[in-house]
């Protein structure tokens, strides 16, 4: 499995992907689309967050 995150909207980009324990398991930058392998993570609720300069948006996201 793996979760893609990009827009155009976002000129510099950080995107971590974060456990429940609030433990960063992934951090990279981007400039375009970035792909995750989520596959190696156990089952259980992580969150996707990029951040630019001027704006955060965090999703939720589930593995089972």
């Amino acid at each position: 499995s793996s979760t893609t995150a990009g827009s155009n909207k976002w000129v510099r980009r950080r995107v971590k992907l974060v456990n429940m324990l609030g433990q960063t398991l992934s951090q990279n930058t981007l400039s375009q689309r970035l792909t995750i392998d989520i596959s190696s993570y156990p089952a259980g609720v992580y969150f996707v967050i990029v951040e630019s300069q001027q704006k955060i948006a965090t999703k939720r996201i589930l593995i089972q």
